[in-house]
């Protein structure tokens, strides 16, 4: 899913910004994982949805932080 936009991008160049494309579409998915989540959780779908949403967000900010940082550095 993450990637999707970029392939987008290369079959019609400028149609969409794939970065922020790509940060939607991957926010979509982890609400969307979390939301199913709750069925085997017992858990409300939007508390899961919204959990599983702010730990893959975290990890995503935290990984672009820690790659931006490092490509100072190689």
């Amino acid at each position: 899913i993450p990637l999707s936009p970029y392939l987008i991008n290369l079959i019609s160049p400028n149609v969409v910004s794939a970065f922020y494309l790509s940060a939607v579409m991957t926010g979509l998915a982890f609400f969307g994982v979390g939301a199913l989540k709750s069925r085997f959780v017992h858990q409300h779908w939007l508390m899961a949805g919204g959990e599983t949403l702010a730990v893959g967000g975290a990890a995503a900010v935290l990984a672009y932080v820690i790659g931006s940082l490092l490509s100072s550095v190689a």
